[in-house]
């Protein structure tokens, strides 16, 4: 500011320290809901047909992020029973959660499953879990994910797409992956 502070959505961060301490989290409210808009405005000038933008909740799984999100037509991505349970208690609706993983507990998918949360499979493993989960009267809602099989050149720690990842089914298990949940119907 004029006087040389460092300021956040018009709150001078010193101040802020020496009221609340150290560390201490300060997001600017306004610049969230303008970046969130911002990504709408371009999927709907990029991509005109209905979708459903997520915020990543490992970035800040909170509820007050949840909340504020939702509250600008964002769904939530979560990955465990802590970001689904912080995404509801937010005010997310479950079927506006995308819940995936590669190391599901069967805890963890009976609560997305009652929420109405959508779940990502990643491997058959999953499909048997959760078919003692689901009903016939009421089925899961689901997304499969499959790795590209694109290799990328980068510590062999956090590769993803290449086709021995472990998230997701090998792309040539497209047919088997769609036979095998038939069988579940």
């Amino acid at each position: 500011n004029e006087n040389g502070k460092l300021v956040i959505g018009g709150c001078v961060l010193s101040e802020l320290a020496k009221k609340y301490g150290t560390p201490l989290y300060v997001l600017d409210e306004l610049s969230i809901r303008t970046a969130c808009r911002a990504y709408k405005k371009a999927l709907k000038k990029h991509y005109p047909a209905a979708s459903l933008p997520l915020y990543a909740s490992k970035a800040n799984s909170s509820l007050a992020i949840s909340s504020l999100v939702s509250n600008e037509g964002f769904g939530l991505d979560a990955v465990s029973e802590g970001e689904l349970i912080t995404a509801l208690k937010g005010g997310v609706q479950g079927d506006e959660i995308v819940f995936h993983g590669n190391n599901k507990s069967d805890e963890e998918l009976d609560l997305a499953y009652k929420n109405n949360v959508i779940i990502v499979l990643d491997n058959y493993h999953d499909i048997a879990r959760l078919k003692r989960i689901a009903s016939e009267s009421n089925p899961a809602k689901l997304m499969l994910r499959f790795t590209p099989g694109i290799e990328c050149h980068t510590h062999e720690y956090i590769r993803t797409g290449h086709l021995d990842s472990k998230f997701g089914f090998d792309p040539d298990e497209v047919v088997d992956v769609l036979k095998t949940l038939k069988k579940y119907k």
